[in-house]
């Protein structure tokens, strides 16, 4: 079953609210939020047309509903290096059409 509008709509504030008032974890190796992060607005049922056909994919009907409300996030992810030393690198932890949209091309070939 499809989540409904109000469980999206919740979503988004919940997780918004807790991206406030988080803090980076410097000794955790992979990806994290950034302090601060909003979620994207959503895609227009257009936009969402278009984005299946760049990929060449009908979406489920939860993702669907998904793109509806959100649309990937206004700050990438940082990929923290625990305490190896290295540098933070950035990368998307939620894509973003049309922003993300050669990547997402690239990871929706299949691999055989």
């Amino acid at each position: 079953m499809t989540p409904t509008a109000n469980f999206y709509s919740r979503f988004k504030q919940a997780s918004e609210e807790k991206w406030q008032t988080l803090s980076l974890r410097p000794t955790i190796w992979g990806f994290q939020i950034q302090p601060g992060t909003l979620w994207n607005p959503g895609l227009s049922e257009e936009e969402r047309v278009q984005y299946e056909v760049e990929v060449a994919f009908q979406f489920p009907s939860e993702l669907r509903a998904f793109l509806k409300h959100m649309n990937g996030t206004d700050k990438p992810a940082l990929d923290v290096r625990g305490s190896s030393g290295e540098e933070h690198r950035f990368g998307s932890a939620f894509y973003s059409y049309p922003r993300d949209r050669e990547v997402i091309k690239i990871s929706s070939i299949p691999h055989g």
